[in-house]
């Protein structure tokens, strides 16, 4: 009989270790990360300076950078900027980020949205600093939305 209950003990204990490991599996599954490489090939341009830019690489530095380039294939960035994530937060199965840019004149507050699989970045801009829990890519004065790119 000891040994029964050895055995119910190991039995339980694989349960309870399956239950933690499914459990950390769907935190993983909804871990988003801003940082990588993100192109959209309809952005890819033949002028000098297109807008939007193709391909977007966030790196996470200290502070945080994006290098901008013109086309998805592109090896030189034409540009970098600093930033920094000043909030973040959960809608559904999205997590947002939030970052102003000082203009000098005047502060520009923009939203990133990652999908759930964590292969869609959308980006628009906001005239303030409230968490919107939808893009609306007809009323914000910059959206452009890539897709993460195999590293």
């Amino acid at each position: 009989m000891k040994a029964l209950r050895v055995t119910a003990a190991f039995v339980a204990a694989t349960v309870a270790l399956a239950s933690l490991s499914s459990c950390k599996a769907i935190v993983e599954q909804f871990t988003w990360e801003p940082y990588g490489t993100w192109v959209n090939t309809r952005y890819d341009a033949d002028g000098p300076e297109p807008d939007p830019m193709a391909k977007l690489v966030i790196k996470d530095d200290d502070p945080d950078v994006v290098e901008l380039y013109h086309n998805t294939e592109d090896a030189d960035f034409a540009q970098t900027i600093q930033f920094e994530i000043t909030d973040h937060w959960t809608v559904g199965q999205t997590q947002w980020f939030m970052f102003p840019v000082d203009l000098g004149t005047e502060t520009i507050y923009f939203v990133m949205r990652i999908s759930a699989e964590n292969t869609v970045l959308e980006i628009a801009s906001s005239s303030d600093d409230t968490r919107p829990t939808e893009i609306d890519p007809d009323t914000s004065d910059t959206y452009v939305i890539y897709s993460r790119q195999a590293e």
